[in-house]
């Protein structure tokens, strides 16, 4: 939830939490469209386990990631697991498809130091 002095943002427009701050300015690492918690489930090895096939491609199914246009080739990246981008990219999976914001799964694994 957010602090009651933090403007409430338009549900279709990517938002950003910074330090407690909300922000329609685009960041590296944590963009998200905000929608009902029930809506938003990200991944997270802790909760979800090892990413596997199985689970990667119902990561990409879920609500949040599908409106991000996240790809399996993206959440991959993102999450910077070689073994698992290998396999797609050689399943031809396109490395230069964008999400909603113009980046592709190289740029994700270029950011995540892949």
């Amino acid at each position: 939830m957010l602090p009651s002095n933090q403007p409430e943002a338009d549900s279709a427009e990517p938002v950003l939490v910074e330090n407690g701050k909300l922000s329609t300015l685009s960041c590296d690492i944590f963009i998200f469209f905000r929608a009902p918690e029930d809506d938003f489930i990200p991944y997270h090895p802790s909760v979800d386990g090892q990413l596997t096939m199985a689970l990667l491609k119902e990561i990409a199914d879920r609500k949040c990631y599908r409106a991000m246009r996240f790809t399996t080739l993206i959440i991959a990246a993102y999450v910077g697991n070689e073994q698992l981008v290998k396999k797609l990219l050689r399943k031809g999976m396109d490395p230069k498809q964008k999400d909603i914001n113009e980046r592709s799964a190289i740029w994700w694994a270029q950011g995540m130091g892949s």
